[in-house]
């Protein structure tokens, strides 16, 4: 049975595009699985080359090898700087094992259950250098610590983003009684929802290794996937395409990897939220990998209380990322709320409106409409709520909805 999409760790998943294909297969601008003889490179021969050279030696990409971490996610187009992604040594073995001591203090897990992380063992087989990573050396019963850290340093990817993936996924660092599920599906990695991981996928030491490589994949061959470092990326709200998408630039690599790995941006009311529910159009896993992220290991760059991408609860979102409209929008349902912000925290002008009430549709963002009642006033509300029909005459070009037809004002 496919997870919920809540935002919860256990349910934060959002894996709905891998539900009948695997993230190694590269797609077109609009996300249909391309013939590998269809790829185009995007970039200069030289800039690959150099980049390969560069991931294969275990650093970043020099020029982002400086950027600091965001102070907040709201442009959606830089989540994690290079620098921090692709720091391979980044914490030793017995560093991620206080780490992971610390998170679970007093593990639960019954007798015959699978243990907590911090006493998770399992035996690593030796696996070859390829591409994408150096030689793993054989491990047996090796600690959890160890597999994610030698891991990190032979595909050079940051311990500390592994971390932050296995609790993003599926809760594995604070879990107090794990589940067989959260070890089989570790890291999302080939694990469908409507179907068991690939079985090369399978385990903790596949997820984790597969999970890290798969980010190599993506930075050594970006032409090959849908979200691009440099360009303005076309990504969804949510998997229900009726919730829309955005427009974003992509600032750098470790950004797009992230969106290749889980291709979804949190909206407002998602952010607004802190770790918990926004609404129906909400997505929050790579909301949570920055939460956690930064909460963990980067709390210099905290610039709210609560969790990190908190944002006022009353925001509304930039010009850009509405998709002007010009319609009547009625409302279908008894006592619809209409709000001052696309956001289900905020109580700013929160009205209740009875059904059949109108108002000038001006514009959608993230499965909100824009409204505007006869007196100029801007409010939102959730896009099920109303039903749309064609306004006539149409509005006099200008600023928007200022010459529209007067439609009745929401009763207070």
């Amino acid at each position: 049975m496919a997870a919920p999409l809540t935002p919860g760790p256990s349910g934060v998943r959002e894996a709905l595009l891998r539900l009948t294909a695997r993230r190694t297969l590269p797609t077109d601008s609009i996300g249909r699985e391309m013939p590998r003889f269809l790829h185009r490179a995007q970039r200069p021969l030289v800039v690959v080359v150099a980049l390969v050279i560069a991931l294969l030696s275990g650093t970043a990409p020099a020029a982002a090898a400086t950027a600091p971490l965001p102070g907040n996610i709201r442009d959606g187009g830089y989540l994690i700087s290079d620098a921090e992604f692709f720091s391979a040594r980044s914490m030793t073995a017995a560093q991620v094992q206080t780490f992971l001591r610390a998170r679970v203090p007093t593990c639960r897990a019954t007798a015959g259950a699978p243990k907590c992380l911090k006493d998770f063992v399992a035996d690593v087989p030796a696996r070859a250098a390829d591409a994408y990573c150096t030689a793993l050396p054989k491990q047996t019963r090796a600690r959890a610590a160890d597999i994610i850290t030698s891991i990190a340093a032979a595909c050079g990817i940051s311990p500390r983003v592994i971390l932050v993936m296995l609790q993003k996924e599926q809760g594995l660092v604070t879990a107090t009684a794990p589940t067989a599920w959260s070890y089989r599906a570790a890291m999302g990695q080939d694990c469908p929802d409507t179907a068991p991981c690939a079985a090369a996928a399978a385990g903790f030491v596949n997820q984790v290794y597969l999970g890290a490589r798969q980010m190599q994949i993506y930075t050594q061959k970006p032409s090959s996937f849908r979200y691009r470092a440099g360009q303005t990326n076309t990504i969804k709200w949510h998997p229900d395409a009726a919730c829309g998408a955005s427009r974003v630039f992509i600032k750098n690599q470790a950004t797009a990897n992230l969106y290749n790995y889980t291709p979804y941006r949190p909206n407002i009311s998602a952010l607004a939220a802190g770790y918990g529910s926004g609404d129906p159009c909400s997505s929050y896993g790579n909301r949570n990998f920055y939460n956690y992220y930064v909460d963990w290991f980067a709390k210099g760059v905290k610039t709210t209380t609560g969790a990190p991408s908190t944002i006022g609860a009353c925001t509304t979102p930039p010009r850009a990322e509405v998709l002007t409209r010009a319609d009547v929008a009625t409302v279908i349902a008894n006592a619809t709320t209409v709000r001052t912000a696309p956001s289900t925290s905020c109580a700013k002008g929160r009205l209740s409106v009875a059904k059949g009430t109108s108002y000038i549709l001006t514009g959608s963002y993230a499965g909100w409409w824009r409204l505007q009642n006869d007196k100029g006033a801007v409010l939102w509300t959730f896009a099920p709520n109303a039903r749309v029909t064609a306004l006539t005459p149409p509005p006099v070009p200008g600023p928007v909805g200022a010459l529209a037809p007067k439609v009745p004002a929401a009763r207070r």
